[in-house]
């Protein structure tokens, strides 16, 4: 038995107080202190939670997309496909408009492949530069993506928080942003605008999985 507040009572007798409230009130049947609550140290209050339109959160609309870094697209999205996950719209050596990575004009060399996992869309994602170039992880997660109204307020708040911008590029007048947030979450952060291309592209690979068969489960874009 763990002595409370300098009481050790033994079964049958009294404790050492002799004024004022005893924290410990009875031996129960099954031997076990029940421990008068108000007269224990106060703990701590829990932490305020921050509602997530508020903070880092701010602007950031999901999570509505999970991704995974891959060595071979292919081969991924075949293991996918086999346990009945898709099917998925792939694009090797995707085309930017214009891109930089940590900040320095770099090309951003990379194939993606984008699927349906219940009601959370899949990513494939493979960059195709050597391992210490690249910006996110070889394997695991690679991000999690994040509509937002404002790219450059929400990046101004990701990089304030300490989440680097790790790139930064646009695809058919598209821009979209990878922030660092691996020292905290372990992966990379994603935002992106909900405009009407995008938002075609998440429906057409939604509605695909609804009553997909099995079959056809590798579609090029």
């Amino acid at each position: 038995m763990e002595r409370v507040s300098g009481c050790w009572p033994q079964s049958g007798s009294s404790c050492e107080h002799t004024t004022g409230a005893c924290p410990v009130q009875a031996i129960n049947a099954t031997g076990l202190t029940e421990v008068v609550r108000s007269e224990l140290p106060q703990q701590d209050p829990e932490p305020k939670q921050v509602p997530m339109s508020e903070g880092i959160w701010e602007g950031l609309r999901g999570p509505v997309q999970i991704a995974y870094a891959v060595e071979d697209m292919d081969r991924a999205m075949e293991w996918w496909v086999a346990r009945g996950v898709g099917p998925f719209f792939a694009r090797h050596h995707i085309e930017l408009d214009k891109s930089r990575m940590w900040g320095r004009s770099a090309a951003f060399d990379f194939s993606a492949a984008l699927g349906q996992w219940g009601d959370v869309m899949v990513e494939l994602i493979c960059e195709h530069h050597e391992v210490g170039d690249r910006v996110g992880p070889s394997v695991g997660i690679h991000h999690l993506a994040f509509f937002v109204d404002d790219i450059a307020a929400s990046q101004r708040r990701l990089i304030d928080h300490g989440w680097a911008e790790a790139l930064f590029a646009e695809v058919a007048n598209s821009p979209f942003a990878l922030h660092d947030a691996t020292v905290e979450l372990g992966h990379l952060i994603e935002i992106y605008h909900e405009d009407t291309r995008r938002a075609d592209l998440f429906e057409l690979v939604r509605s695909s999985a609804l009553d997909w068969d099995g079959s056809d489960g590798i579609r090029l874009l």
